[in-house]
């Protein structure tokens, strides 16, 4: 038989080649001769996919071979792991095919449920929290949750305003508030403007939607959370179906679930960063300026946060503040960071030619 310590020694030094950013022919020959050993090992498959994950312009033979791999897997009765499904999604992402990624993305949520690392996560949240993750393309973290309300049409001409048909006789017992989503039978949605109770004890329900009840009476569910942004293991899988939002135009659900992130995660720099930069493209600097202050409460020091604060002050004319924002960057000695932070104080400069003893140390 195959010895499995040899193709393993071969596949982890394949993949340390290309991490290494040595000789990518030959770190893939390594990996092939590992494969050819043993071509039903869906591990060593797995770790080709990530070597070739590591430059760009791979992504779609990578993709491919998460793809093989996955089969293989699938194959052998063996559980797809959460990580693998996330990889997959983001390359789906990156390449474009964003229906695969939502999939991708979805499957993951549930692969680290069933890896035992729910901590809670798809129960129903009884106590209703409040939260904010209401959009029905954010229905992965949300569910419908039966209730024991009936409903009734309160007259012909009343298009928002339901009665209650159950045997509740509080508003406080029907476990209902306002501001609520609810779901009627066959398919019929909208949200509680008000609830309450007439002087002849009668409860109502006001709505935001006309409705129109496709029986006599109708069962009442409530839209809940189902706790999975509670689950830490589950925060960067939310924070890519976010950024998926954003790459699909869907901005309304992106900025929801970025803040419901941050809800659940405060120290989540990376949403405060994405809230900033779509704050920015909609033309809100004020917003943009507040939830950088946020991201740099939470990451004084970070890179990426600073950039974005000094690109801030630059579009605002305040170059005082930019240039000692990049001054900062640049005593990080970031490589990248720091090219970009010369040539930003560089533009400072040429848009203040009539001071050029206080700018003239970056030309």
């Amino acid at each position: 038989g195959t010895c499995s310590n040899a193709t393993d020694a071969l596949a982890a030094l394949g993949l340390l080649e290309v991490k290494a950013g040595k000789d990518r022919r030959e770190a893939f020959v390594y990996l092939k001769k590992a494969i050819d050993l043993d071509p039903f090992n869906a591990d060593l498959v797995l770790i080709e996919a990530l070597a070739l994950q590591q430059h760009e312009s791979d992504y779609p033979l990578s993709l491919n071979r998460y793809r093989k791999a996955v089969r293989l897997l699938e194959a052998q009765s063996k559980v797809v792991p959460a990580d693998v499904l996330t990889n997959m999604g983001v390359l789906c992402h990156e390449t474009k095919q964003y229906v695969e990624a939502l999939e991708m993305y979805g499957k993951a949520l549930k692969a680290v449920e069933a890896e035992g690392n729910s901590d809670g996560a798809d129960k129903s949240d009884e106590s209703g929290d409040g939260t904010s993750v209401r959009h029905k393309d954010n229905s992965l973290f949300w569910k419908w949750v039966n209730t024991d309300v009936r409903v009734k049409a309160s007259g012909v001409e009343e298009k928002t305003k339901l009665t209650i048909a159950s045997s509740q006789t509080d508003v406080d017992s029907l476990g209902l508030k306002s501001g609520d989503d609810i779901l009627l039978e066959r398919g019929v949605e909208t949200t509680i403007a008000s609830i309450s109770k007439g002087d002849d004890g009668v409860i109502h329900l006001v709505v935001k939607d006309n409705v129109e009840l496709k029986t006599p009476e109708s069962k009442v569910s409530v839209k809940h959370s189902n706790r999975r942004l509670q689950n830490p293991s589950s925060i960067s899988i939310a924070f890519n179906l976010a950024r998926l939002h954003e790459s699909s135009g869907r901005i309304v659900p992106a900025i929801e679930l970025h803040k419901a992130i941050l809800k659940q995660h405060p120290s989540y720099v990376n949403s405060y960063l994405r809230l900033a930069c779509i704050a920015r493209d909609c033309g809100s600097l004020k917003d943009c300026s507040e939830w950088l202050k946020n991201a740099v409460a939470v990451a004084p020091g970070n890179p990426e946060v600073l950039t974005l604060v000094g690109n801030l002050h630059l579009s605002l004319c305040d170059w005082a503040p930019a240039q000692n924002v990049f001054d900062q960057l640049l005593q990080q000695k970031v490589p990248k960071v720091e090219a970009y932070s010369m040539l930003s104080l560089g533009n400072i400069y040429f848009n203040n030619l009539n001071t050029p003893k206080k700018y003239s140390k970056h030309l």
